[in-house]
């Protein structure tokens, strides 16, 4: 399914008893320069003054939906349904014919956090082999087991009654089932990049807005575990010195953040605290040289510096992931919608924009 989203319709969103009709400052704004909505009109291909989106996995992956259905999608093909573009970072499950899950000694495991995760009737306790460590325990259906290793070794895994499946992934928290068989298997991370910005006739260097719709899906106390930060959207130039707009959603910070980075310098930085929990978010930020906003779900966000800038030569736009990474602090969740716009609109309107979008 690849429609075109319709750039020139006006935005009018219908009027509930559970939600206010819009501000006159959200039905005034002009339309964006380009959009993606991922839900209801799923494509990464180019349209009118809309870029191409480039998109890679070199693996098989999963996605589940809002009722539990879940769909295997093959290597280099997105994964997205009625919960969004699901965008993961790269994990390898080290329990063995997890797909029908026995008592076993699991392969050598690295030093750091594994998280043991189970689905059906029953449960699966992790107890320390030849590996050291804390956190061992017993997860079951909605109840996953964070433990960290000290020390790189093996585990036991204790199997009582009938669970569907068990997975034991390098990692703090959970993400999509990887089938094994023998031995462990791995799911290659998800690449969501616009590239080439520097010569795009869209792209307005000196001012802009971008808006996300995005579904968090890592519980907070998981996320502050690891000193990472798991990122929705950023323009850069491929590095961490010159950043416009980077949205995070930050466990070391305990904060969600926005960002401008001017030759290794913030000159813009934003931030929410606490950061939003698990579920669906909007995350707007508008940006011009000493003046600019953040609003997360209809609240501005303090600005703690908002300095004059010039603007940094940015080359792409990563969606659900940082490049000034290496690739990696992937949302691990849902994009839903991205926009761009290539002025900076009003507070209001962003306030707005996050709320009813």
């Amino acid at each position: 399914m690849a429609a075109q989203a319709d750039m020139g319709a006006a935005f009018a969103p219908p009027v509930s008893p559970l939600r206010p009709a819009a501000p006159a400052a959200l039905l005034d704004r002009p339309p964006p320069a380009w959009a993606f909505d991922f839900v209801r009109r799923p494509t990464l291909a180019a349209g009118p003054g809309r870029p191409a989106i480039n998109f890679s996995r070199p693996s098989p992956g999963r996605y589940a939906a809002i009722d539990g259905s879940e769909t295997l999608f093959g290597a280099d093909v997105p994964r997205w349904g009625d919960r969004g573009l699901l965008i993961e970072g790269a994990r390898t499950n080290a329990f063995l014919n997890a797909g029908a899950p026995v008592s076993h000694t699991s392969p050598a495991l690295a030093a750091g956090y594994h998280t043991l995760s189970v689905v059906g009737s029953g449960t699966v306790a992790v107890a320390a082999n030849s590996a050291t460590g804390s956190g061992f325990g017993t997860a079951s259906t909605g109840s996953p087991v964070t433990f960290l290793l000290t020390g790189g070794g093996t585990v036991d895994f204790t199997v009582t009654g009938s669970p569907a499946r068990a997975q034991c992934e390098n990692g703090a928290w959970p993400t999509s089932f990887i089938e094994t068989a023998g031995s462990p298997a791995s799911r290659a991370a998800d690449s969501v990049v616009i590239a080439g910005i520097d010569s795009a006739p869209w792209y307005n260097p000196a001012e802009g807005t971008l808006a996300v719709a995005a579904e968090f899906v890592t519980e907070s106390a998981a996320l502050a575990l690891q000193p990472t930060a798991q990122f929705v959207a950023i323009f850069s130039n491929g590095t961490n010195s010159e950043i416009v707009a980077g949205f995070n959603r930050n466990g070391t910070f305990d904060a969600i953040n926005v960002f401008l980075r001017e030759a290794g310098v913030n000159r813009v930085l934003g931030g929410m605290t606490p950061p939003p929990g698990p579920g669906r978010h909007v995350m707007a930020t508008a940006w011009r040289s000493g003046d600019s906003a953040f609003a997360v779900d209809g609240a501005l966000a303090t600005m703690t510096t908002d300095d004059p800038f010039t603007p940094p030569p940015i080359t792409r736009l990563d969606i659900g992931q940082a490049a000034t990474s290496g690739g990696i602090n992937h949302i691990d969740g849902f994009i839903r919608s991205i926009s761009y716009w290539r002025h900076r609109l009003k507070s209001e309107t962003i306030c707005s924009i996050s709320f009813y979008s």
